[in-house]
């Protein structure tokens, strides 16, 4: 049984984006080898099952404004450790017709964008279809022990695992574990140009989801707890979509998110060393998209089979405090 709100968390606000190739150092994304090929295999299931797209390939561009940074993009496209997924570095001229001001670019390979809107409402109205789905807030009072199960709502279970995002710092159960959610805020964008082919990553990600719509974002605000949009940061990523796309738009939506990520920048999966019957599947940050499937085969096995959970995410890493 999955319960719900439905107001919406950060994957709502996300855009899906799988990235293989991270930071200033143009790092492979942690697993990304096998997490990746995981992913991917997972979504096309999906889109089996349920009827509809939801992954789509599509390479990130990623901005190289110095010979310093064109210099250390291409020390990884000879590192074979990176085969797959740093590309080639592509003049800009050659896309004027969506980036004006172009510099160089090193394009990531095996990037994609997943379409979490529509896979989400596609598993909720399956879940409805199944009469496992209720759309209510969860409120921790509400559940009870009883004897080794837990109660809530005249019904008990065996098992209740926690997925709720940025929230669980208000989680009296596992609020003591090291959470670091950052906010983010979101400009979406509409024009009569359908089909940039590629994301673009500059001072900020631009990422065409359909239709003309864009997706432009977020930027990382440390220590605020609501998702009202900060305005401050919106006028930023007009200015640089201005300054950056070479096709008329017009703003259509602002958006803020909070991302749960943690401390120590891994996931964290498990049973509450204490309290028996309750466990947490959380911490995925900027990486859910691609890192979540892994994960969630993971904690299935660990439910139902017993299968060890890896260390690197296990909550038993982290000391319950007494």
């Amino acid at each position: 049984m999955v319960v719900d709100s439905a107001t919406g968390g950060a994957s709502m606000a996300a855009a899906g984006i799988i990235n293989p190739m991270t930071g200033r150092n143009y790092v492979k994304s942690w697993l990304v080898d096998t997490a990746l090929p995981f992913a991917r295999q997972c979504y096309e299931n999906m889109e089996r099952d349920y009827g509809k797209v939801f992954y789509h390939p599509l390479p990130v561009w990623r901005a190289l404004h110095s010979v310093k940074e064109e210099n250390d993009w291409l020390l990884r496209t000879m590192d074979p450790a990176y085969d797959g997924y740093a590309g080639e570095i592509v003049d800009g001229t050659s896309v004027a017709s969506f980036i004006k001001n172009p510099v160089r670019y090193g394009k990531t390979n095996g990037a994609a964008r997943v379409d979490l809107p529509l896979l989400l409402a596609a598993v909720k109205q399956d879940l409805e279809l199944n009469q496992q789905y209720v759309s209510t807030s969860f409120e921790i009072a509400d559940l009870q022990k009883s004897g080794l199960q837990w109660q809530w709502q005249g019904k008990l279970f065996d098992k209740v695992i926690f997925c709720e995002g940025y929230k669980v710092v208000h989680n009296p159960y596992f609020n003591y574990l090291p959470f670091a959610p950052a906010k983010g805020n979101i400009l979406m964008v509409e024009s009569k140009v359908k089909n940039m082919p590629f994301n673009l990553r500059d001072e900020y990600f631009v990422t065409p989801i359909g239709e003309g719509k864009y997706w432009i974002g977020s930027g990382y605000r440390w220590g605020e707890w609501n998702t009202a949009v900060n305005h401050e940061d919106i006028q930023k990523m007009s200015a640089f979509a201005a300054s950056r796309l070479a096709f008329d738009f017009k703003p259509i939506e602002e958006k803020a998110g909070i991302r749960p990520s943690m401390k120590t920048r891994r996931p964290v999966l498990g049973e509450h060393a204490v309290h028996k019957g309750l466990y947490i599947f959380n911490g995925l940050g900027t990486k859910g998209t691609s890192l979540g499937p892994f994960f969630a085969v993971m904690m299935a096995e660990h439910l139902v089979n017993g299968t060890e959970i890896m260390e690197e995410v296990n909550i038993s890493r982290y000391p319950f405090p007494s």
